[in-house]
């Protein structure tokens, strides 16, 4: 059984009081993600809040997915990493993120990551980047979308009634599937299908 590291479940404690208390914080369909094994989880972005969000929502421990710029100070880079973030290049292809990423899959650990590659300004999904598919063919890791809803301004939005909530979706097998050849067009694949799954779960939720 995968340990949580001790910031990483205290931190996770805290987090999840507060969401509760001050977002209304909900998750749905938790069943979603599997009991055993690697998984991937690809969500919108529209706030600096939705890892943490993502995290929180879920009993299986999970990496994330974190621009490198944050990592550039010392004792905040150390918290980072405690709470198992990995630094990934936003500019280019990044062969240490991958190869960090890779390994916590190959631990049969989680993933979380932002496909989009920021955040979204208008609330609207973007174009999904290929990374997704390639971490998922490369681990055999099942993809499980995510849409993250009313994160973006979240203490203004609970005073109007409107609550923060993770909804997960059906998990997209990777393994055994034939359907996602070990090529760029086989990791776009992944990604269109991550985009199409959160958009149709933002059209029927909202």
């Amino acid at each position: 059984m995968n340990k949580y590291p001790l910031l990483y479940y205290l931190g996770k404690m805290i987090l999840l009081a507060y969401a509760k208390i001050v977002t209304g914080f909900k998750v749905k369909n938790k069943e979603m993600i599997p009991d055993t094994g690697s998984f991937i989880i690809a969500s919108n972005h529209i706030s600096w809040f939705d890892p943490p969000l993502v995290g929180i929502g879920i009993k299986r421990v999970c990496n994330f997915m974190a621009k490198r710029e944050l990592f550039n100070n010392r004792f905040f880079a150390t918290i980072l990493r405690n709470v198992k973030a990995i630094p990934v290049n936003r500019a280019g292809f990044d062969r240490t993120s991958i190869k960090n990423a890779l390994e916590a899959l190959k631990r049969g650990e989680g993933l979380v990551m932002f496909p989009e590659g920021t955040r979204s300004k208008d609330g609207e999904i973007g174009k999904m980047r290929l990374g997704v598919g390639l971490l998922a063919v490369k681990s055999n890791a099942t993809v499980i979308p995510a849409y993250i809803k009313n994160s973006k301004n979240s203490v203004r939005n609970r005073l109007t009634g409107k609550k923060v909530v993770v909804t997960f979706g059906e998990p997209i097998p990777i393994a055994g599937s034939g359907e996602y050849p070990n090529s760029k067009e086989g990791y776009q694949k992944i990604a269109d299908e991550v985009e199409i799954r959160i958009r149709d779960m933002k059209r029927n939720l909202n």
